[in-house]
């Protein structure tokens, strides 16, 4: 049986957190292969390509909150390893390193796409919440106020 993905082709802001993710990823393996420090098997580009993954293929309806979770993770990763010495300003202070520069300038901007995006994808579907009848209380409508 296949599942239901009507809700990914129909709601623009599942696809563009899929995009965001991706992008993210990119900017990571070109930071990556343009020698900025990283480990040797960066976890960066596979965590965010397995919530893209997740996000793009999964039934789920939270699966968009997996993807903002990844997308949030990665950027308060960045900022605290930023904060700390070791993160973006190396790479953001000398654009002659343009491998390193532009890595971290794709990863910032396609984690900006990923978060906004993660924020509008994980909110109910109000469309949906409007299609389904209220719901009474057994005791009666008086009961519930």
């Amino acid at each position: 049986m296949r599942p239901n993905r009507a809700w990914f082709d129909s709601w623009p802001a599942v696809r563009l957190l899929v995009v965001g993710l991706v992008v993210a990823a990119a900017g990571m393996l070109v930071q990556y292969a343009s020698g900025v420090d990283y480990p040797t098997i960066p976890p960066g580009p596979i965590i965010s390509l397995a919530a893209a993954a997740l996000v793009a293929f999964g039934p789920w309806r939270w699966a968009p909150v997996v993807g903002l979770a990844v997308a949030a993770f990665i950027s308060i990763g960045g900022a605290i390893a930023t904060i700390a010495g070791n993160g973006f300003t190396p790479q953001l202070s000398d654009p002659g390193a343009v491998g390193g520069f532009a890595g971290t300038l794709v990863q910032i901007a396609g984690l900006l796409i990923a978060l906004a995006a993660g924020v509008v994808a994980a909110m109910p579907r109000v469309g949906y919440r409007a299609a389904t009848p209220p719901t009474t209380s057994p005791a009666g409508p008086r009961a519930a106020s």
